[in-house]
């Protein structure tokens, strides 16, 4: 009986030691566009006040608000591999100073070549290291 007793309260001892699995800090390619269509997403880590945004659907096209013009275009996503084909946008003016940020933001989504998750960010990222991070909208 000792015996059990100690078998059963080394047993509850274990199981109360568990912890919930944490969400990994590794980031995770992007399967395919389908992993990222709902919805869309704003860009924090640079110009946040710009409130920029991308989203994509089960169709491949990429869509998005670049800072005074909405852009849209093609997107191939394949196991952590992004290739923005050529966007179009309207042709709204504005400040000097949004003009440039959204240059700089277009340039940069167009040069992306990864697309991965960590968290509940989506992260992109070009060949020269400048990297796009988005949450959810």
């Amino acid at each position: 009986m000792k015996k059990i007793f100690i078998f059963l309260t080394a047993i509850v001892f274990l199981a109360g030691c568990t912890s919930t699995p944490k969400r990994s800090n590794i980031p995770t390619p992007v399967a395919s566009i389908q992993a990222v269509s709902e919805g869309e997403y704003v860009l924090t880590n640079i110009f946040p006040e710009a409130n920029l945004t991308l989203g994509f659907d089960n169709e491949g096209r990429i869509f998005g608000f670049s800072g005074i013009n909405r852009y849209f275009g093609k997107a191939n996503i394949d196991n952590g591999a992004i290739v923005v084909e050529p966007l179009a946008t309207t042709k709204m003016a504005g400040p000097q100073d949004r003009m440039i940020i959204e240059d700089q933001y277009l340039t940069i989504l167009k040069s992306a070549k990864t697309i991965e998750i960590k968290n509940d960010s989506l992260i992109l990222t070009n060949e020269r290291g400048e990297t796009l991070i988005f949450n959810k909208k």
